[in-house]
């Protein structure tokens, strides 16, 4: 493909599980090409692994302001008007890497897996409600959301009965043109008229959770500390209730999927694979953009310009992944990008691993029989906002 050719993002994507048709063929042709987007700026899209190793952890490139420039239906563009200090998705260093370090200890690999029986007690917990209320259900309202809701709950101490003030702003944010910016501005500052309420309960109540653990470090200022609770709470639910919900509609879409899964004997493992095949948001990561010109191996990215790294291509790269197009449960992926790469790699990974990898494998322990209520089809999505097919209901029955 010619480097001066431009390829205009599309805001209805069509394929349900996998990334735009044209977005593969190009990667086969060119690691990066010219990308227009929604505000009409000119910028990039990428598709080859080391360059976008570069981006992602290059000093050169800056998360402000290249994410508006995405098409993703005014969610970007809504959070980063309001965003506050401590929101990592939207700092660059040195900022971010002092907030992030904070953080980290809370989220090692050592200290999720300390939360494991948690993540089972509440699983189980909405299972058996599950299974005495009988079927069909919504798997949306009834599980897939309930489970990051009630462990973000739990992590910052506050009553499980909080989730509707979250999850409810959150959804309004992500649902593409379905709303219009006005609402998801008013959503986005009644999220953060609850963030506050909940550090002033904290500073009065100091129980043992991570945000009473924050306030007595005394590190981090109140608009930090305020960034830093919305990132927690919009991060640690709907991202991983849409990546379940997603896994399972692709594995009940035809019903051998889910069968396989059923007959696996380490269900557990098979979620790693899911999380490389399935484009599960469609934009990957936000845009990042050039404080200076840099050369990318032969593409010249200009000052100002906004570049997006598409992972998902990039999770079905054939140099590195044997039949990439296809879902091996027998795979070892790794190496995949879903959670991203360097300074602003998803810091809750091992949280949503574990709550993934036993929700998978508590359902198909609980309900092999589960299969979709309604025809696949007819399973109501929402494909012009951030998730590449936000899953608004998921009718099952068993």
């Amino acid at each position: 493909m010619a480097i001066d050719a431009v390829l205009e993002y599309p805001s209805l994507l069509k394929e349900l599980f996998d990334p735009p048709a044209e977005f593969l063929a190009l990667a086969g042709e060119a690691p990066m090409c010219r990308l227009r987007y929604a505000d009409g700026r000119l910028g990039w899209i990428l598709f080859d692994y080391d360059r976008a190793r570069t981006v992602l952890n290059d000093p050169r490139f800056s998360v402000h302001p290249g994410g508006a420039a995405g098409d993703d239906g005014g969610f970007i563009a809504t959070v980063e008007q309001f965003a506050n200090p401590g929101d990592l998705l939207r700092l660059d260093p040195p900022a971010h890497t002092r907030i992030r370090k904070g953080l980290t200890a809370f989220f090692t690999v050592q200290a999720i897996a300390r939360l494991r029986p948690e993540v089972e007690r509440i699983v189980d917990e909405l299972l058996d409600e599950i299974e005495a209320a009988g079927p069909p259900i919504d798997f949306v309202r009834e599980f897939s959301l309930r489970v990051p809701s009630m462990t973000i709950c739990s992590l910052l101490g506050v009553p499980a009965s909080d989730g509707p003030r979250f999850e409810q702003p959150t959804q309004v944010i992500m649902s593409g043109t379905r709303t219009t910016q006005a609402e998801k501005q008013a959503a986005v500052e009644g999220f953060y008229d609850y963030v506050r309420s909940v550090i002033a309960r904290k500073r009065k109540d100091p129980g043992d959770d991570l945000i009473t653990k924050l306030l007595a470090r005394g590190e981090l200022t109140d608009d930090e500390l305020a960034g830093v609770t919305w990132f927690l709470f919009s991060a640690g639910h709907d991202t991983t209730n849409q990546s379940f919900a997603y896994m399972t509609y692709y594995l009940l879409y035809e019903p051998d999927r889910w069968q396989a899964v059923c007959a696996s004997a380490a269900p557990e493992q098979i979620v790693e694979e899911l999380l490389r095949y399935l484009p599960i948001f469609r934009f990957s990561i936000g845009a990042r953009t050039a404080l200076e010109d840099v050369d990318l191996d032969g593409y010249i990215v200009k000052a100002g310009e906004p570049v997006t790294v598409y992972l998902n291509v990039l999770n079905r790269d054939p140099a590195r992944f044997d039949h990439p197009d296809e879902c091996d449960h027998k795979r070892d992926p790794k190496g995949h990008m879903q959670f991203g790469f360097g300074r602003h790699m998803c810091l809750g990974q091992h949280l949503a691993r574990l709550e993934l990898r036993v929700e998978l494998a508590r359902v198909v322990e609980r309900f092999p029989t589960l299969r979709l209520a309604v025809p696949p089809d007819e399973v109501r999505l929402i494909r012009d906002g951030f998730a590449h097919g936000y899953i608004v209901e998921l009718p099952v029955t068993w």
